[in-house]
């Protein structure tokens, strides 16, 4: 090792912010920087954070398409003990893609609504992959507003059904 002088200076130590030429912060220059650096995804904005979402259903909806929600393969992963066999099939292993998409009950519940809407779509596959392509209604009408926030809903509700069966033992039959 070198040697290295060390000296101590008898003024006050004082924080600096670096995103402004002054060291002073400022929340418009803190929230320019952030808005900067947020890498949203479209299906994010388009699915998540709309203005005809609810906060909590689109916040699930975010959790759910970065597969972050307590499915059993995290908690699985986390150390839980099982079974973690998906409680709304009970056909194969509890995870996002199955358990929110792929699981026969999910796609009686996502077809229940997008038939209503006169939209069919393959629904396979990755959780985040079908969110990327949903597609987008430029309209300002009612339809347009419930086609915006059917993705986010059907995921909660889905997910809903899942802990009630789970914690309370309850089940509801998707028809």
């Amino acid at each position: 090792m070198g040697n290295h002088e060390v000296s101590f200076s008898k003024e006050e130590d004082e924080i600096i912010w670096c995103g402004s030429k002054n060291g002073c912060y400022l929340v418009k220059v803190g929230i320019t920087l952030l808005e900067r650096d947020a890498k949203v995804k479209e299906w994010e904005s388009k699915i998540c954070w709309n203005n005809a979402c609810l906060l909590k259903v689109g916040a699930f909806a975010w959790l759910a398409g970065n597969k972050r929600i307590l499915s059993g393969d995290r908690l699985k992963k986390m150390g839980f003990a099982g079974p973690f066999r998906c409680v709304l099939c009970e056909k194969a292993e509890e995870d996002v893609d199955h358990l929110l998409l792929n699981c026969e009950f999910a796609q009686k519940a996502w077809l229940f609504g997008l038939q209503r809407l006169n939209w069919m779509d393959p629904m396979a596959g990755k959780l985040c992959e079908w969110l990327e392509s949903w597609p987008s209604l430029g309209k300002n009408s009612i339809f347009a507003a419930i086609w915006k926030i059917l993705p986010s809903t059907v995921l909660c509700e889905l997910w809903k059904e899942r802990n009630q069966r789970v914690f309370d033992g309850r089940a509801e039959n998707c028809q």
